[in-house]
């Protein structure tokens, strides 16, 4: 009887250590979820970082983009402005210079003659008395 109650008693003692074990099986696989819990809700505010420093890069990348975009064409539209100008001034110059020479030779050619040149200069001072009055 003392062998079957010996034999009693550690079945019991196992079924303590089997019961404490799976006990604190419980306790470490509730700690394990919380854990991973925990884990992967700080992977999601990472990754929500990560996201929101994502955007705001590209957002501020557009932004340069258009800035610089922005000053080239302003600059662009200014040579052009410039460039324009120039060719007018140069056109107009050449203009007047064209002008002036055929103006030139054709008072050359006018004022050969010593008649000519004698009526043109009556025209003009006829011309100058009737401006002055």
């Amino acid at each position: 009887m003392k062998a079957i109650k010996s034999r009693e008693e550690m079945i019991r003692g196992s079924l303590e250590s089997a019961e404490k074990a799976r006990e604190e099986m419980l306790v470490l696989q509730a700690d394990n979820e919380a854990i991973l819990k925990k884990a992967r809700e700080e992977r999601d505010k990472i990754l929500r970082d990560a996201r929101v420093a994502y955007d705001k890069m590209i957002s501020e990348a557009h932004e340069k983009a258009a800035a610089e975009s922005k000053i080239l064409v302003t600059r662009a539209k200014e040579m052009i402005e410039r460039e324009k100008n120039k060719a007018l001034t140069d056109v107009k110059n050449e203009v007047a210079s064209l002008a002036i020479d055929v103006a030139s030779r054709i008072l050359e050619e006018k004022l050969k003659d010593s008649d000519e040149q004698q009526k043109l200069i009556q025209r003009y001072l006829k011309d100058f008395e009737s401006n002055k009055n």
